[in-house]
């Protein structure tokens, strides 16, 4: 089952590497004993465990808590204090050192993907822009930008590409190259994202040492490839758009989980992995996670080292800040010892979750460890961490309100069985679990064991309300009330055929879902678009839709940054396949279609991905990126005026 389903999630998954593609073959590959060995332990497995596991509960029609079903394992919500703080190297070696000895067959690997998401829209803008009337990339909430391969001032487009940045001028219907950033000719050196926040670009990039050999294992190249990684930070003066200067270049350990930024504060999240055979007790730097501030390399200070109580891993989650205004020094360092899959942050706190799976009378299953910290200024505080039933899909699995934080799980469960050296698994059905946490991360509130069996698909927090998807045969978008957090409450719910993958509010009382038709049967046919009436939270209506038969698929029901959605000129815009499609909205005509443009070409070395392309409205033009090149297209028409090639 986990076997199958990771090979079908991978399909979609395109490295920007030769060597990452090598990496996928070998897990995707590699014998199911194996991967039901690490499966439940290491974080880079954690990603396709979270495209198993169901995002969010599928509420039934009124709240259901947890029974006294014999087969399930777990009684009640549970909230676990599990983090402790140690003062010294010597105290942190020794816990290390006793994983080391209990995990000696063991390699633990890191997870350099970032989560397919949902989100909310989001506009940036800078002071100093003349173009008023743009969009930038969509992001969970409002203030928190999140790293994107193009952003926008909404003058300059700037454009991550392979190895190269390049800034163009976007001047109503033209658009020119200002300058190209070559940003390395290492083969080792992986662009992620970037940020542009007044006059400073911000490059994000992971560098891996290749410390293999002929006599390497396969297991042994996947461990060692994940944690010889470190995670750049190059910060550029573009105040000359047409002369970029490099300011300064930091970095950390660890393979690039995710960041956000708000203001100039940048905030980085980066997996390590210890080299089990390298560690010295009277050498800190062999197990201390380090950082590089352009001049120096130090270890992370014990004071600011956090370990889990019942940790199995050698990870650490390593959490830095930087002001980029005064990029010298990182402004705070935080590491615990774990691993991170997801991160949410909002204006006040950042939240980061690590995987975690456990074994208990005769059942496995799935558990989320969640570690806060407060930001003060650009400062982090370590607040609590606590660990929950279930696994979460992606960041949009949480939700902050009110300092309360409101997390979807799901529990994928089963009953175990040993057989000589082997455990076997029985697949016990999945359930879904609603958490509300107070401020020190303490269950307040809860729904638990909803929806037995089925598949959230998708999930948006809208203040006091939680949207819901489900799919089996047939779509149930439910409503939750979260106004009360100790008594969160099922409102309602809609089933109509097919399901959306992806929701986004759209208008005040409209929700847009982007996903899948399917007839009672649950045969999926088509794309599917729908606009939901949320006027009563109780009773959600589909007002209108579109099914669209030559579209299966698009990258936009996983990752909401190829998505764009402007809602005053009414328009939705993403990439399908190998076209680009835009659709208008209104409610007396429902969706129609403005304009389709095909992005795929001949040429195998300049092949377009769907996954490469964003879409960017500046005024009365459509800008869509590529790695190889942007055009401009009217939206009077969407006939193209004018591009600009990068090759």
């Amino acid at each position: 089952m986990f076997k199958d389903k990771y090979k079908k999630d991978n399909e979609f998954i395109k490295p920007d590497s030769k060597k990452l593609n090598e990496i996928e073959e070998k897990i995707r590959f590699s014998s199911y004993e194996d991967k039901k060995k690490y499966f439940y332990k290491k974080p880079v497995f954690a990603a396709f465990a979270s495209f198993l596991i169901l995002v969010l509960g599928g509420f039934l029609f009124k709240n259901i808590y947890i029974n006294n079903q014999e087969n399930n394992p777990l009684k009640s919500a549970k909230v676990e204090s599990n983090v402790v703080n140690k003062d010294s190297y010597s105290a942190i070696y020794k816990k290390i050192d006793k994983l080391i000895s209990k995990n000696s067959n063991e390699k633990y690997l890191t997870n350099s993907v970032d989560s397919y998401s949902t989100v909310k829209e989001s506009v940036e803008s800078s002071e100093d822009s003349l173009n008023n009337d743009y969009t930038d990339t969509n992001v969970q909430v409002s203030g928190v930008s999140e790293g994107d391969i193009v952003k926008t001032d909404g003058n300059y487009i700037y454009s991550l590409s392979n190895n190269n940045l390049y800034i163009s001028k976007a001047e109503n219907r033209n658009i020119n190259l200002s300058s190209k950033i070559n940003l390395s000719s290492d083969e080792n050196y992986n662009p992620l994202e970037i940020y542009v926040e007044g006059n400073k670009l911000v490059v994000l990039y992971e560098k891996y040492s290749d410390n293999t050999s002929s006599n390497t294992s396969e297991k042994d190249v996947l461990y060692m490839y994940y944690r010889d990684a470190n995670t750049y930070i190059n910060i550029y003066d573009i105040s000359d758009k047409e002369n970029p200067k490099l300011i300064n270049s930091l970095n950390q350990n660890g393979s690039y989980s995710s960041s956000r930024m708000i203001k100039n504060k940048l905030y980085l999240i980066s997996n390590y992995n210890l080299n089990s055979n390298d560690i010295e007790k009277n050498k800190p730097e062999t197990f201390i996670p380090t950082t590089y501030n352009g001049k120096e390399t130090k270890c992370i200070e014990a004071k600011d080292i956090y370990i889990e109580q019942e940790i199995d891993t050698t990870n650490y989650i390593l959490a830095t800040s930087l002001d980029i205004e005064n990029p010298y020094e990182f402004q705070s360092e935080k590491a615990v010892l774990g691993a991170s899959d997801n991160i949410y942050m909002s204006l006040e706190n950042l939240y980061v979750t690590s995987y975690g799976y456990e074994e208990k009378d005769g059942y496995g299953y799935d558990k989320t460890n969640i570690t806060k910290f407060k930001l003060n200024n650009g400062s982090l505080e370590f607040k609590a961490s606590e660990s929950i039933n279930g696994s979460l899909l992606n960041q949009f699995s949480m939700d902050e309100k009110d300092d309360y934080l409101r997390v979807a799980t799901t529990l994928n469960k089963g009953k175990l069985t040993t057989e000589e050296e082997y455990t076997s698994y029985e697949y016990l059905p999945t359930s879904n679990n609603l958490y509300i946490l107070d401020s020190d991360l303490k269950a307040v509130g809860a729904i638990e064991d909803i929806a037995e069996n089925e598949r959230i698909y998708s999930v948006r927090f809208d203040g006091d309300i939680g949207y819901f998807v489900t799919f089996k045969e047939v779509d149930p978008l439910f409503s939750v009330d979260l106004s009360n957090p100790s008594n969160p409450t099922i409102l309602g719910s809609l089933k109509i055929p097919g399901f959306s993958e992806y929701m986004h509010p759209f208008k005040e009382n409209l929700l847009l879902g982007l996903g899948k038709e399917a007839p009672e049967n649950g045969e999926k046919t088509g794309l599917k678009l729908s606009m939901f009436d949320t006027s009563d939270k109780g009773n959600i209506s589909e007002i209108n839709k579109l099914v669209i038969e030559d579209y299966k698929y698009s990258y936009s029901f996983y990752n909401h940054k190829s998505i764009t959605v402007d809602s005053n000129k009414n328009l939705i815009s993403f990439p399908a396949i190998n076209d680009y499609v835009i659709f208008e909205y209104s409610k007396e005509k429902g969706f129609t279609e403005k304009g389709k443009i095909t992005f795929e070409t001949e040429d195998d070395d300049n092949y377009i991905y769907e996954d490469n392309i964003r879409g960017i409205y500046i005024n009365n033009f459509l800008y869509l990126c590529s790695k190889s090149w942007i055009k401009v297209y009217s939206l009077e028409n969407f006939n193209e005026v004018s591009s600009c090639n990068f090759n």
